[in-house]
């Protein structure tokens, strides 16, 4: 009876210890030996927008207003830029993804002309690269 208890307890203790991760394969810290799902420890790709040039259409832009799903995340007003080092660069704007969900951008350009020309694009986080860079006046 003594051994049956100790055995009992064996198996209630290991079967409450299972390792907790990220079980999204599109996470950057996915975790295939997680036993047990924890998804907020889940971490997803950052996107750096840019502009490499200060033309669409042959246009002269001003600005550029970027939109994800709709809510705007921010303006690029430093054209002409190469590509960026990290995602962090000055002149750009980021947006992090919260799940492996793929989204839309919307890009709203000023033109000097005083008009506004708009482009969209799909884009995904990356289970292998933690900054990904979309220049958004190719």
């Amino acid at each position: 009876m003594k051994y049956a208890f100790f055995l009992l307890l064996g198996v209630v203790s290991f079967s409450c210890n299972k390792s907790e991760g990220c079980k999204d394969p599109g996470a950057l810290n996915y975790d295939a030996a997680a036993e047990k799902e924890n998804s907020a420890s889940c971490t997803y790709s950052t996107v750096t927008f840019y502009a490499s040039t200060s033309t669409i259409f042959g246009q002269e832009v001003t600005e550029v207003t970027l939109e994800v799903n709709e809510q705007v995340i921010g303006k690029i007003d430093q054209l002409s830029m190469s590509t960026p080092s990290d995602c962090d660069q000055p002149g750009t704007v980021t947006y992090t993804f919260v799940s492996n969900t793929p989204k839309v951008w919307l890009g709203r350009y000023a033109l000097a002309s005083g008009g506004e020309v708009t482009q969209e694009g799909d884009f995904s986080p990356s289970a292998d690269d933690p900054c990904i860079k979309i220049d958004v006046i190719p």
